[in-house]
């Protein structure tokens, strides 16, 4: 397992879909988040999106 920042990963959309099946609570607010292109906006521009992984994702 490896910690992967979502705005490093050139595999956003992939990401994207994944946090948009979130069955946790914040998921759907972050998938409307990233999705609108508002995050930084909303939380600050020196905020990460931190995923944790498991396998060869980037």
């Amino acid at each position: 397992m490896r910690v992967i920042n979502y705005f490093d990963s050139d595999r956003q959309d992939y990401w994207l879909r994944e946090i948009r099946k979130g069955d946790w609570g914040a998921a759907g607010f972050l998938y409307e988040l990233l999705s609108k292109g508002t995050f930084h906006d909303t939380v600050g521009e020196r905020s990460k999106v931190l995923l944790l992984v498991d396998g060869d994702y980037g």
